[in-house]
């Protein structure tokens, strides 16, 4: 069977005038400025006969000032039309040097896979993985999900039971690419599920580490925040293969049958999330947006740690749900010998002993 030829040379390599095109660009710029000066001189002399310059001396000096004059005025001429003109072709050619690098990618994925991927894919490709110049090489999360009357939360409030979640995130960040980079940090906390509680939620940076050393959060977030609603900052100068540890916290409310979704934002190679429960729940479920299944690790009881095998990619993540009967929620419910049944999908899960 024979390949199907990719496009035409023409879309794979610059022709020599696209290549030569920045030289040409200082050679109009060389030329200008000799017809400019050489109009200028050719005014002057044109306009001053030779036997009137040499019968009277000091005329050169008077023609001298004169042409210095119009050399100021004739630089400035040139320099402005030097510069729309080297701005309007130096766009062009970079425009054709873009579509060219755009054609180029694309017989690059072509030849390398033996498909013909539309451009609209390659660039969602390029934009989550090989535009970016960090990835998570360890991602660590744990949630606890502890079930409480309402007026534990607000002394106001009662006759209602909620789940308080608090996570805690540990992460490994690393520059892959080749020059020092600033790297953004933004935490925010989720709405709780009740309105009435949203002013009880928070986030906080826990921890900085980068190159052996903690970073000062003060200075870090141009100030000393304790539980705050939102925050940002950013690491400047992160050297290339440079790691950087990040430790965060939050806290937010949620109902007795309730989910959460948990998705990273930049490539990861190493994924684990423990969930630690409060009381038992005959309902729990776990299920990995990604296309492995998720490694389940029963830890006891009411724990359990999952993991993904492989890497996981922007947007792809984790969801797991519960439903607490209110029925089993007595006091004494969560000291009795209550085995918690696991409802997922069997595709979705693998077992680890």
């Amino acid at each position: 069977m024979t390949k199907k030829p990719l496009a035409s040379d023409e879309s794979l390599d610059l022709t020599s005038a696209e290549m030569q095109e920045g030289s040409r660009i200082t050679k109009r710029t060389w030329i200008l400025l000799a017809a400019a000066l050489f109009c200028l001189l050719l005014s002057v002399f044109l306009g001053t006969p030779i036997k009137n310059i040499f019968r009277n001396p000091e005329q050169i000096w008077a023609d001298g000032a004169d042409v210095a004059r119009e050399l100021g005025f004739a630089f400035g001429i040139a320099f402005i039309v030097i510069l729309a003109v080297e701005t309007a072709s130096r766009r062009e050619f970079n425009q054709t040097i873009h579509e060219r690098i755009r054609k180029i990618q694309r017989n690059v994925f072509a030849a390398t896979f033996q498909r013909h991927i539309p451009l609209e894919v390659i660039a969602e490709v390029n934009e989550l993985v090989f535009n970016t110049y960090f990835i998570r090489v360890r991602q660590s999360i744990r949630y606890s999900l502890k079930v409480m009357d309402i007026s534990e939360v607000k002394p106001e409030l009662s006759g209602k039971r909620v789940v308080q979640m608090d996570y805690a995130s540990s992460s490994i960040v690393r520059n892959i690419g080749s020059t020092i980079q600033p790297f953004p940090i933004t935490l925010t906390t989720e709405q709780p599920s009740m309105k009435r509680l949203e002013d009880r939620a928070w986030v906080k940076l826990n921890r900085v580490e980068m190159a052996g050393e903690d970073l000062d959060l003060c200075k870090l977030l141009k100030g000393c925040q304790e539980k705050t609603k939102s925050l940002s900052c950013t690491i400047e100068n992160v050297e290339p293969d440079a790691c950087i540890r990040i430790e965060a916290s939050a806290r937010t409310y949620k109902l007795l049958t309730d989910y959460e979704i948990w998705t990273c934002l930049y490539p990861t190679t190493d994924f684990e999330v423990v969930i630690q429960l409060s009381h038992p729940t005959e309902v729990f479920g776990a299920k990995a947006m990604h296309r492995v299944p998720l490694r389940q690790r029963i830890i006891d009881e009411h724990c359990r740690a999952y993991q993904v095998r492989g890497a996981m990619l922007p947007h792809q993540g984790v969801l797991f749900w519960w439903c607490f009967d209110p029925d089993m929620l007595t006091p004494t419910t969560a000291d009795c010998d209550h085995k918690a049944v696991l409802v997922t999908d069997n595709k979705q899960l693998e077992q680890v002993s």
